[in-house]
């Protein structure tokens, strides 16, 4: 039950333009923008775990907003030249603002929470993967949020210039931007520019792969420290006294420092797999992640067919799995395990599996083996792989094909294939044989190994 009192600064405070800003701009983000949140199976429609990240992705914009605003909301008592008159009444600070933090607490909470409803319903009719485990996630960020808006008052009233507001603002975003640009990669090296300091930040790095969740200890430091800056903002709105003021930082002060011994050090133990997301559900000798047990009747007969086309091969793969590995992980390469990638192009769009034929083309290339480099499209290197990984799998086809995605085509392709299937049917299975050995070792130019170096 919401009192009154706080009814009326929900309608007279800063309160409703705060709530709709922060509804405003999440939903031009979400809905209307094309970022990374909208792209591919890591939509931040379609798992838990990715709505959860990308909606603390997008608190780098709504957390100086709902500062800069908490700010001129502090202002209002300087504002109304109220301040001498309020300072000589009895009656403590902390009942006379309590109306007015949670105006501004239940705003920014409502504003964010009601964009992310038909996303969160979406996930909830779609997703094969059900759990709790992403709650501490979004809590984290809500906290964030709301704790922003409140140290903005306590600044404001600190300082109650009519710049602070924008000020904050300014200074706000450009903290989170320089806090999030510190190297993705690599330990700590015992400076604020590492990444213990970039969780200070309210956001979070983008979402790479459906496998991936932060770890409960990151949870914890942001936890700790996004009390602590609430914290800090109540007391600055409640204290006088300029001694006061100063042991009103102490919570953000030692807020920091606990956190920042919390969180982990390095990308890989903040972000780290996700067990239940990866867990496999197998049929026969085809197998897929609990994300995507929904496409497991899907991949199965094209999944069949490309095993059966490579028995021909010695040692062949007997089993077709789901890459389900984090990219904190490194995965291994196994011999016997053809790896279908949901978030390549080839095999998936948006986690739906693509034509059979195609997906079949896709598990083909390299004659069943995992590609050896990133493809970057413009790199030779990149390029001839991709060509030989393309001949191999037209040959084990018997027709001549390449990528459905045009960045995926190699200008190399055609005249590989021509140079091959004009060798000798028995040179023909070598040369794929030994693409095939050199593909599962990473060893040499795969074009060179397919063709005896005639490109």
């Amino acid at each position: 039950m919401i009192p009154r009192i706080t009814w009326i600064e929900l309608r007279r405070s800063t309160a409703p333009v705060l709530g709709v800003l922060v509804l405003l701009l999440t939903g031009y983000l979400l809905y209307l923008s094309h970022g990374p949140w909208t792209h591919d199976q890591t939509a931040w429609t379609r798992q838990w775990d990715s709505l959860a990240i990308w909606s603390r992705q997008l608190l780098m914009f709504l957390c100086p907003v709902a500062l800069g605003l908490g700010a001129w909301q502090g202002r209002r008592d300087h504002r109304s030249r109220m301040i001498e008159l309020l300072t000589t009444v009895p009656r403590p600070g902390w009942q006379r603002f309590t109306p007015t933090v949670l105006a501004i607490g239940l705003a920014l909470l409502g504003g964010f929470l009601l964009i992310l409803l038909p996303g969160a319903i979406q996930v909830a009719g779609s997703s094969t993967y059900q759990h709790l485990g992403w709650l501490p996630v979004l809590g984290v960020g809500l906290l964030a949020l709301v704790g922003c808006g409140w140290l903005g008052m306590g600044l404001g009233r600190l300082l109650p210039s009519v710049l602070t507001p924008p000020l904050l603002a300014v200074a706000g975003l450009a903290g989170v931007i320089v806090a999030m640009s510190t190297p993705n990669s690599g330990v700590v090296t015992g400076t604020l520019a590492s990444q213990r300091s970039a969780l200070l930040s309210p956001g979070l790095k983008n979402v790479t792969d459906v496998f991936t969740t932060v770890a409960a200890r990151a949870d914890a430091g942001q936890t700790v420290w996004f009390a602590g800056l609430a914290a800090t903002g109540l007391a600055l709105l409640v204290v006088n006294r300029a001694s006061a003021r100063l042991v009103a930082l102490l919570p953000a002060v030692v807020a920091a420092v606990v956190a920042l011994a919390i969180v982990p050090a390095t990308l890989t133990q903040i972000y780290v797999p996700d067990n239940g997301a990866s867990a496999l559900t197998c049929a026969s000798n085809v197998c897929v992640s609990q994300v995507h047990r929904d496409q497991l009747a899907a991949l199965t007969p094209p999944a069949q067919q490309a095993l059966a086309k490579l028995a021909i091969l010695p040692n062949a793969p007997t089993t077709v799995v789901e890459q389900n590995q984090s990219w904190t992980v490194q995965t291994a390469r196994q011999p016997g395990v053809v790896l279908a990638d949901f978030a390549d192009p080839e095999v998936a769009r948006y986690g739906t599996l693509r034509a059979p034929d195609q997906v079949e083309f896709a598990l083909l290339e390299g004659a069943g083996t995992p590609s050896c480099s990133g493809t970057h499209y413009d790199q030779v290197v990149d390029q001839r792989e991709l060509a030989a990984r393309a001949v191999a799998a037209s040959w084990l086809l018997g027709r001549f094909e390449q990528s459905i995605d045009p960045y995926l085509q190699s200008p190399f392709a055609q005249s590989a294939w021509q140079g091959l299937t004009r060798l000798p049917a028995a040179e023909q299975r070598t040369r794929i044989i030994a693409l095939r050995n050199a593909s599962l070792t990473c060893q040499g130019d795969l074009l060179s190994v397919l063709t005896g170096g005639a490109q």
